[in-house]
């Protein structure tokens, strides 16, 4: 997809020292040169995301994080300045392997399609880290920016630019701004799973995102709620 492959060479987080990494999953061979730095930093990655899905924030100490990647506390700090910036940098990894948004469907389509895997996504581990990493922004510095700023705007950018392409070309046919449209889908799905209201579920998503969009889609995904809702 055209978002995933833009994404490829990107830097998964802003460290004082750049060790080279990819979005590819650590079994896809590496580019020569620095492979010994962008392993690590994978690691890194990875650990700090997995032990807060398994066990949440408590659980993915600086030293835990170093203990389970095999890369020394003092490497992650010359990387990452706080673990703040460490768990949104695992998280956007993780989201941008899990979700990409495709520039080569239909606009409307891929905007659907995200959505809904965003929903799915939100029942599991991405759910899970997402409300922890916003918890630590928030005990850390009072408020979000640090999110918005390291992961939200990143992926709000790709999802701003598959809307107005389909403005563009007639096939979203909804006056608002893409921002305003994107908000309006994105923003229902989370203050939905944020407060565990109920009707959830792929059903709600592509009402929600053809009524926005203003667009009927041909076919509907099959209703599967989220769990606990």
């Amino acid at each position: 997809m055209g978002a995933a492959r833009r994404g490829a060479g990107r830097r998964w987080y802003a460290p004082r020292r750049k060790p080279q990494v990819s979005a590819q999953p650590a079994d896809v061979p590496r580019r020569p040169g620095r492979p010994r730095s962008e392993s690590a930093a994978l690691a890194v990655l990875d650990a700090a995301y997995r032990l807060t899905a398994q066990a949440g924030l408590k659980a993915a100490s600086l030293q835990a994080i170093a203990a389970a990647s095999g890369v020394s506390k003092m490497t992650i700090y010359k990387w990452w300045d706080s673990r703040l910036h460490l768990l949104i940098d695992a998280y956007l990894r993780q989201a941008t392997l899990l979700l990409p948004i495709s520039e080569t469907e239909p606009p409307a389509e891929a905007i659907r399609t995200h959505a809904v895997h965003y929903l799915l996504a939100l029942q599991g581990d991405l759910g899970r880290v997402q409300m922890a990493v916003l918890a630590e922004c928030l005990a850390e510095t009072g408020d979000s920016r640090s999110f918005v700023d390291r992961y939200l705007s990143i992926r709000r950018g790709l999802g701003l630019r598959v809307i107005r392409c389909g403005q563009r070309d007639g096939s979203i046919t909804a006056q608002a701004t893409a921002e305003m449209l994107y908000d309006q889908i994105y923003g229902t799905i989370f203050y939905r799973y944020q407060f565990n209201l109920p009707g959830l579920d792929q059903a709600f998503v592509d009402q929600l995102v053809g009524s926005v969009l203003g667009i009927e889609f041909s076919g509907s995904s099959s209703s599967t709620a989220v769990a606990g809702h």
